[in-house]
């Protein structure tokens, strides 16, 4: 988790390591942290289905309830299969 903590302090616009850090945080238990993450990737690549892919399973997922949102989820999973032409 510091290498993309590291890598955003020098790359602050880097989706990649946005969603990254995402993916830790979430390991971790950090999940609204990991929510802001994946939100900030999707601003900065909005072609790039990966943050939305897991955005939504954790608005589908999550044990908290004031996370969840599957209205949000099932948006953010069809923005992500439009973006990725189905594959």
């Amino acid at each position: 988790m510091a290498d993309w903590e590291k890598t955003l302090q020098i790359q602050p616009n880097d989706a990649d390591a946005h969603t990254c850090l995402g993916n830790a945080l979430l390991r971790r238990g950090s999940v609204r942290e990991a929510v802001a993450h994946y939100e900030t990737a999707i601003a900065l690549a909005p072609d790039d289905p990966h943050s939305r892919i897991n955005i939504a399973w954790v608005l589908a997922t999550a044990p908290d309830a004031s996370i969840r949102d599957g209205i949000k989820a099932v948006e953010f999973a069809q923005q992500a299969v439009e973006l990725s032409d189905g594959k």
